[in-house]
């Protein structure tokens, strides 16, 4: 009979469960970027820092707090790196506190035994997350300390203008270019290296076109600013002749008698502050000096460092001060241990803490990457920022040109003739299951599964590996055959190829779940029907065929409902200048995408569409499963 908690108890019982709600919003914060302590360092040698990286990741990986940005400025002399230890420090001890407090709100559903340990271990949690968040505040403390301005180097830039009739280049190192010999009506290819390191706040061009010259001769000013190491950007200029200079500059910038003046912000910043590296600008006129001289104005005179303070350590502060109070008192209100009473819980918290590992996986690898569903709503590099959210701009994009939706059609042209081979052939591990069942040499029907098994356990590339020695022009084929034909790089039936080593190597594995329900059919059935005068192919038919079945309606479900995601790795090692195409699914598209030409926003896209399609069909399938079969999945 239990006993009848007194008020102390009760009222502990509610504090417990405010402890745990605290604890699960810290263990999740941790993961998210705008939570994240670390980012102190907002701009470092004029170049701006995205806060791109969690707490998780900060105290994980040094490099997410010392960034490339971070170390060239170090190296620079622009900045102290010793403090940085402190800030990492820092992260690594409020992740460590939120974790022991996690793992303290768990125990928290125990006996008082393990009550009493739990306010302590949450006690220690919470002190470690408030230490951790005190740190921190050290840290941007000594911020200003840390900070060494410096100027720019007189040769930080180089100008560059090339005649695109001709090709002539003129350059020459400095802020000056002079040019003695130009033609009327030719195109220009004006380059600007920024040589300095950081970002560029703001430029403007003189370009000398002679007293009273006439803007209307300007017939172009290209519209496009091509940063190298970055991708293009759609981009308008403002341009002008002031006295007999032709000026250029960003959208938002005029240069007056005072210099470069700032007016409001910039359609796309990434070019009107323009990062290391270089730019391009093409200009088409007529009647140009033949004696022209082209100067850079850069906003940014001084190497720009700023600094901010994190908002969310006065979250984490707070959690600690609340998880340390609620710790106090619960170890006064749920009053003394049981003399010889020993650690325990009920047995359905502990079942619930055994699968709180796989949720906490689940929910970091699956639905924790959701979050980078925002980069499809805004511009390439963004800051998030409500200026450079653009809607469903690159959702169109995807299907604009010609280029794209024939690439794109392709892509799914491959993806779905892939997936409906892989659906047409989904029987064959439960066939294969079925008949190593039959085998009654159990020696050699457990060498048979092992052998089949562990295919599934090399990696594509060891795959493609052992493909190269075999079917290479000096493979072992070609030795035996005496012949050079090229193998892998011929394209025809390519998709029949990929199935056919795609089966290889997971039948064996697929034909597990299949081995397991076999397992499960009761044996009197076969004893039933051999009675009754079956054979082996008709117990096969009629009893292990029908009882596998609704295993193998669970499996098409999913097949179908992953009918979009046939897996990258075993299409990219395959890949080559010959089956470039055919082996382009939508999973390798997406990765070239994002990975191979930086177009994340584009490949973000991909993946959105590609998650939502699949839910449909499942459910879609699911729904038919029902009908047919009388059951599902859910």
């Amino acid at each position: 009979m239990n006993q009848e908690k007194t008020s102390g108890e009760k009222f502990s019982g509610i504090l417990y469960v405010i402890a745990r709600v605290i604890a699960l919003l810290a263990v999740c914060s941790m993961f998210f970027t705008a939570f994240n302590p670390a980012y102190v360092f907002t701009k470092v040698g004029g170049s701006n820092l995205v806060n791109s990286t969690s707490l998780f990741t900060a105290a994980v990986s040094g490099n997410s707090i010392r960034t490339s940005v971070i170390r060239a400025a170090i190296d620079k002399g622009v900045l102290d790196g010793g403090p940085f230890t402190l800030l990492r420090c820092a992260s690594i001890i409020m992740l460590v506190g939120i974790v022991v407090a996690g793992a303290s709100a768990c125990m928290s559903v125990g006996n008082k035994r393990m009550k009493h340990l739990a306010n302590k271990i949450l006690m220690g949690g919470a002190i470690l997350v408030i230490v951790g968040a005190l740190l921190t505040i050290v840290f941007y403390n000594g911020a200003d300390d840390m900070i060494h301005e410096t100027k720019h180097e007189g040769n930080a830039y180089s100008v560059s203008m090339e005649n695109e009739k001709d090709k002539t280049a003129f350059t020459v190192n400095g802020k000056t270019l002079t040019l003695d010999d130009v033609d009327d009506s030719d195109t220009y290819a004006i380059t600007i290296k920024n040589e300095t390191g950081s970002d560029m706040t703001g430029w403007a061009l003189e370009i000398t076109v002679g007293e009273g010259y006439d803007v209307s001769k300007i017939l172009n000013v290209d519209q496009w600013a091509n940063l190298i190491k970055r991708k293009p950007y759609g981009y308008k200029y403002n341009y002008s002749v002031q006295g007999d200079k032709l000026v250029i500059t960003p959208d938002n910038y005029k240069l007056t008698e005072e210099g470069l003046v700032q007016e409001g912000e910039s359609e796309t910043p990434e070019a009107a502050n323009m990062p290391a590296g270089q730019m391009k600008i093409t200009l088409v006129a007529e009647g140009l000096s033949p004696d022209m001289e082209i100067i850079v104005t850069d906003g940014t005179q001084d190497v720009q460092n700023e600094y901010h303070f994190p908002w969310s350590v006065y979250m984490y502060m707070t959690i600690g001060v609340l998880l340390l109070l609620i710790g106090l008192a619960c170890e006064f209100m749920i009053g003394r241990t049981p003399a010889g009473q020993s650690y325990g819980m009920e047995t359905k918290y502990q079942l619930f803490i055994m699968f709180l590992p796989f949720l906490i996986l689940i929910f970091a690898f699956s639905y924790l990457p959701l979050y980078g569903w925002r980069y499809a709503f805004f511009e390439e590099g963004t800051t998030f920022k409500a200026s450079e959210f653009v809607g469903f701009k690159w959702f169109t994009t995807l299907f604009a040109t010609a280029e794209f939706r024939a690439r794109f059609f392709r892509v799914m042209t491959n993806t779905l003739a892939m997936s409906a081979l892989g659906l047409l052939t989904s029987w064959v591990p439960m066939a294969f299951a079925i008949f190593l069942n039959e085998i009654k040499n159990t020696r050699f029907r457990r060498f048979v599964q092992t052998f089949s098994t562990i295919p599934n356990f090399i990696s594509w590339v060891l795959v493609y590996a052992i493909a190269f020695s075999i079917f290479a022009t000096d493979g072992l084929i070609n030795n035996l055959l005496g012949t050079h034909t090229e193998f892998l790089t011929d394209s025809s039936h390519l998709w029949l190829k990929m199935l056919l080593w795609g089966t290889w190597k997971g039948v064996g594995w697929s034909a597990i779940i299949y081995i397991s329900g076999i397992a499960g059919i009761d044996q009197q059935l076969y004893e039933a029907a051999s009675i009754d005068g079956a054979d082996r192919f008709q117990r096969m038919w009629h009893i292990t065929l029908p009882g596998l079945m609704p295993t193998y309606i669970v499996m098409l479900v999913m097949s179908i409902a992953g009918i979009l995601s046939n897996g990258m790795d075993q299409y990219l090692v395959f890949t080559n200048a010959s089956t470039k195409e055919p082996l382009e699914v939508l999973d390798l598209y997406t990765y070239n995408l994002g990975i191979g030409s930086g177009q994340i926003a584009l490949s973000t896209v991909v993946g959105m569409g590609k998650s939502i399609i699949s839910i449909v069909l499942f459910f879609i399938a699911n729904t038919a499963a029902k009908k047919i079969r009388g059951n599902g999945i859910v």
